[in-house]
This record gives structure tokens, C-alpha cells and sequence, in this order.
């Protein structure tokens, strides 16, 4: 079992203890068998694990190349430039394939300088079809 409830005041934390495909299918089953508030987040030993398996950072990614994390597969379509850091040019953009929408869908990643943490979430959504987080 990869995923644990806790009862908080006024809604329930469903904790994944890795951050994995297979946790993220057990936190969506999780996640529909129970009523009210709920929130899927990862916890703080699954999150530093994958931080630290996942190096990858974004000046190391190039145009062109595919990226494989959690599952889903992700084309850099334009580099990090630090030389633009006064626009909204400089950040990397990555394209994806959204399962649920049957379509290609592109982001960019600004929050952070890991490249598997900048898209987590994304992959979450993509084999959940629900939000990690909420």
C-alpha cells in the first residue's frame, strides 16, 4: 500500500508514500471511495525521495528532446534562457499529451529549476484526471 488517510479538521489527506504511477492510481481509488473535502499530496519523506531521484535540472534540457516522468512523456519545445530573464521569454516550454482532453497541450515551467518537479503535477492530472494538491 502506497497511500495512508489522515483526518484533518474539516477534510482528509490521502498521502502518498512515494511518488509514483502506481501510488498515483491508488490515491485516484482512494480518492473516489471517499465523501467530502479531500486532498492528494505527497508526503514530505515521498517528496524529498523523489526530489532527490529526480536531478534533472532545466538548463541541462534541450529543444527537441523527449523526457519521460511518471508516465508521461514531455517534448521541450523551447530552452531555459537566462539571458531573457527580463521577459517572459526566458523559461522553458514543454509539450504533452493530455489524456484527458485527447490533444497536445503545452506549459512552461517557472517555478522551479528541477525539470520532474516542474512537471509532477502535470503527470498527476494526466493519469488521475483530477488535481494533486486539492
Amino acid at each position: 500500500m502506497t497511500v495512508k488517510t489522515r483526518k484533518n479538521k474539516g477534510y482528509i489527506s490521502i498521502l502518498l508514500d512515494e511518488v509514483s504511477e502506481q501510488s498515483f492510481k491508488e490515491a485516484k481509488n482512494t480518492y473516489d471511495s471517499i465523501d467530502g473535502t479531500k486532498v492528494i499530496k505527497p508526503s514530505k519523506k515521498a517528496w524529498e525521495s523523489f526530489v532527490k531521484l529526480h536531478s534533472l535540472t532545466l538548463d541541462k534540457v534541450k529543444a527537441g528532446e523527449e523526457y519521460k516522468v511518471l508516465g508521461t512523456k514531455f517534448t521541450v519545445i523551447r530552452n531555459l534562457d537566462h539571458s531573457r530573464t527580463g521577459s517572459n521569454e526566458w523559461y522553458p516550454i514543454v509539450r504533452y499529451f493530455d489524456r484527458s482532453k485527447n490533444e497536445y497541450e503545452e506549459f512552461g515551467i517557472v517555478s522551479t529549476d528541477n525539470f520532474a518537479v516542474g512537471v509532477h503535477e502535470t503527470c498527476f492530472k494526466n493519469q488521475t484526471g483530477i488535481l494533486l494538491y486539492f
